[in-house]
């Protein structure tokens, strides 16, 4: 069973390590609920509000000084090897880390459920994603590319896909032939229904009708910036001190950049 093998797990000092993003009300409930499940452990949470993750882990009942904010991996697996948890704003942070071994989004964004999955896949990672909105959106192709990368992608046991592959697995074991499946597990299903009708149930609700599960709208930006030579600049003049500052905009690309710079007098030397 699940519960005695992830006990084992604890027992041998080999927990799963997971890498999460989102930080709203359903990430923060994966951050509380995460706390007490023998044989996991949440060792980074992604969210470009980096305070609202420190919160989700407090909220929890993590110590502040346990809390650690990186953008980069290095001092993310130094804080990690420390026992510390990691807080950052960037998913490529959390896929590349050593001491993650599975990756999950936990926000309705399909953007943001697309953005972790493809992270990890391209690290090495297992995706198992609490975002069925990205899942519907870009799923068979994240499939593909996990596939072609020997990574499992899957959704969570808990939502309605979920839910339903286990009623039609048990369904099929019991030899029974499956004429049709559906969902019905929350809400009745409406065929009618339009975006004008379920604005006004998530209103009722007291819930956001444009993105329901986020606290704060997120940003996301598409990446466009791929040069090869980041910058050539033929002059900079110093002041009288002697010192020149120069402004950079990086390129979108996730690689390393080498720099080379020479000076010369006023004499030319």
């Amino acid at each position: 069973m699940i519960h005695q093998e992830l006990r084992k797990l604890e027992a041998e000092g080999r927990p799963i390590r997971v890498g999460a993003s989102g930080a709203g009300w359903m990430g923060s409930g994966f951050v509380a609920a995460m706390k007490h499940v023998p044989g996991m452990e949440l060792v980074v949470l992604v969210d470009s509000d980096t305070e609202a993750a420190v919160d989700a882990f407090l909220a929890a009942g993590y110590d502040r000084d346990g809390i650690v904010e990186a953008n980069a991996p290095g001092p993310a697996m130094d804080a990690v090897r420390t026992g510390k948890r990691v807080v950052t704003g960037s998913y490529e942070v959390a896929a590349q880390l050593e001491a993650v071994d599975i990756v999950t989004d936990v926000t309705p964004s399909p953007a943001s459920g697309a953005e972790m999955a493809y992270a990890g896949i391209q690290h090495g990672k297992d995706v198992v994603l609490i975002n069925i909105e990205a899942d519907v959106t870009v799923g068979r192709m994240l499939k593909k590319l996990a596939r072609e990368a020997g990574v499992i992608y899957s959704v969570s046991s808990g939502d309605e896909p979920g839910c339903l592959m286990e009623l039609y697995d048990f369904v099929n074991t019991l030899g029974y032939e499956i004429i049709v499946i559906g969902k019905g597990k929350n809400n009745p299903l409406n065929p009618a229904a339009t975006p004008d009708t379920v604005a006004e149930s998530a209103k009722k609700a007291d819930k956001d009708p444009g993105l329901p599960a986020a606290p704060k709208k997120r940003e996301v930006r598409i990446r466009e910036f791929f040069p090869e030579t980041l910058l050539f600049q033929p002059s900079l003049i110093t002041d009288g001190n002697g010192e020149a500052s120069l402004n950079v905009t990086m390129a979108d690309s996730i690689t390393t950049w080498r720099m080379t710079a020479s000076a010369n007098s006023r004499v030319y030397r």
